[in-house]
């Protein structure tokens, strides 16, 4: 339900920004962003190694 939703919201500000020319490219990158990183999850595949490499790389940057 929440991926659906998310994936939703990239959806409606996709729609509704189509008219302008500046910044088109931005909503299309983040819905393609999302789904990579929610398919995962969503086939089951989080016990992969490669995806536990990927999660503790990503928990591991200084990010806050």
């Amino acid at each position: 339900m929440t991926y659906g939703l998310t994936n939703m919201v990239f959806l409606i500000l996709i729609s509704l920004e189509r008219t302008t020319r500046a910044g088109r490219l931005v909503f299309p990158i983040m819905l393609a962003v999302f789904v990579i990183f929610q398919l995962p999850a969503l086939l089951e595949l989080t016990n992969a190694p490669i995806w536990q490499a990927f999660a503790a790389w990503f928990a591991a940057l200084p990010i806050t």
